[in-house]
């Protein structure tokens, strides 16, 4: 092993993949394409993501009693999370309680549940596996490839549509006292159209591509890599690969329990986590989760789906920016928070209204001004140039202004939503029966 705790080679040619240090002792499985899971039940056809714990891929379920040979996702966790029993594991558990307890269709339908896990054994432990239905891309990646190369956005009444589902999901949830603890666009996924379950391995790799692939080699440059990394590792599928095939359904499912817990039995241990764009402020300043938390994070991601951008700025993946432009849009932040705001005089003065531009540019690059949520709404891809030729009943060019009407419901929504104090904002119920998700 190399003096700085290296054991393999930075890669060369990959960018969209897991930290190959990860491959060791109650880490990653060592998993490549070809390889049979499950006691010979799973064959491995690509990879379609992977995260801090877990890698996620995409293989054929070939099970005698599977007569399609179906398709499925398999998620491979990291050994040290796996030692926690099934009935401790949230994304197994949280699923199938709703299942349980929630009578309506639409939200059975909408919520990932897990087809089968079951244990494997590697170099670095033993890993559990998760097999779900196989689901197309993220409404985050989905919305940043339309906007990206065709200066697109779902089509309105589909966001609407899509953001009702998930409100409905929230709302299922809710009423079984569970929150989900990260909601945001990444964990809403669009489902299949069903002929993507007969595709061959042919089609699915003219569809989706080949697989990217890079050799592993350790610090002292021998190849193939110890038994604790696989031979190579394997970049995701480029989720507008589904956009651009055209198999994308309007219908989402809502999925990554992981940060999931019951109202009346929150962990003595948990720790609110997810992305700073979404992070409620209660999660910042108390550290504390609850159902109202959830309410936040969905005004967030409806914004998002229906806007194609987030409602605050991730780039800069920065906290304080992020709290900055809270202020800007809603205002002063309730006492004692504002006093923890620790920079917020480098734009604010302290009744929370914004500082001469000249004054805080003598601090700051990055300057706030007031932007109240109507703004923004109104704002929404304003002078934003299309790109001609492309155009599905499931987008719309970004230079389509939304109208006064739909305006003035959105920020009626979002506002009751946005409210700081989680006492003060609106329940689930009411924000699954607001008029603006039925706009016409």
């Amino acid at each position: 092993m190399a003096p700085n705790g290296r054991q393999y080679q930075p890669l060369q040619q990959l960018d969209e993949v897991e930290d190959v240090e990860g491959y060791r002792p109650g880490g990653f499985h060592p998993v490549t394409i070809g390889d049979i899971l499950g006691g010979g039940r799973y064959r491995i056809l690509h990879k379609l993501g992977f995260g801090g714990s877990s890698t996620v891929w995409l293989a054929r379920d070939l099970a005698p009693t599977v007569s399609s040979r179906s398709l499925v996702s398999l998620k491979v966790m990291i050994a040290r999370v796996s030692k926690r029993p099934p009935e401790a594991i949230a994304e197994l558990v949280i699923p199938r309680k709703l299942r349980s307890t929630v009578s309506h269709r639409t939200a059975l339908q909408s919520v990932r549940v897990a087809q089968h896990h079951f244990m494997e054994t590697g170099p670095n432990g033993t890993h559990l596996c998760i097999a779900s239905p196989l689901c197309g891309p993220s409404a985050l990646s989905t919305s940043e490839y339309l906007a990206y190369k065709y200066k697109q956005r779902i089509q309105g009444r589909v966001a609407r549509y899509v953001a009702k589902q998930v409100a409905i999901n929230v709302d299922s949830m809710h009423t079984a006292g569970i929150a989900h603890g990260d909601l945001t666009t990444s964990n809403i996924l669009f489902k299949l159209e069903g002929y993507v379950q007969g595709w061959s391995d042919t089609q699915i790799y003219d569809i989706l591509g080949e697989p990217a692939t890079e050799a592993v080699i350790r610090v002292d440059g021998t190849s193939p890599a110890q038994p604790d990394a696989p031979r190579e590792l394997v970049e995701a599928i480029d989720g507008s690969r589904f956009v651009d095939a055209s198999v994308l359904q309007g219908d989402v499912v809502l999925t990554d329990f992981g940060q999931s817990f019951s109202i009346s039995d929150v962990p003595k241990d948990y720790s609110p986590a997810t992305v700073v764009h979404y992070m409620p402020p209660e999660f910042r300043f108390t550290q504390k989760a609850e159902l109202a938390s959830d309410i936040w994070m969905l005004a967030c991601a409806i914004f998002e789906i229906r806007a194609g951008y987030s409602l605050f700025d991730s780039f800069l993946r920065s906290s304080d920016i992020v709290l900055m432009q809270t202020v800007e849009t809603l205002g002063r932040l309730p006492d004692p928070w504002w006093g923890r705001f620790e920079d917020r005089h480098l734009w604010f003065n302290e009744d929370g209204e914004p500082k001469p531009e000249e004054v805080q540019e003598r601090a700051v690059h990055i300057t706030a001004a007031k932007k109240p949520l109507r703004q923004r709404i109104e704002q929404i891809w304003q002078g934003e140039e299309p790109v001609v030729g492309y155009n599905t009943s499931f987008t719309e060019s970004r230079d389509m202004a939304m109208s006064r009407e739909e305006v003035d419901l959105l920020t009626d929504l979002l506002g009751k939503m946005l409210r700081y104090r989680p006492e003060e904002r609106i329940q689930i119920q009411g924000v699954v029966n607001h008029p603006w998700f039925d706009y016409k």
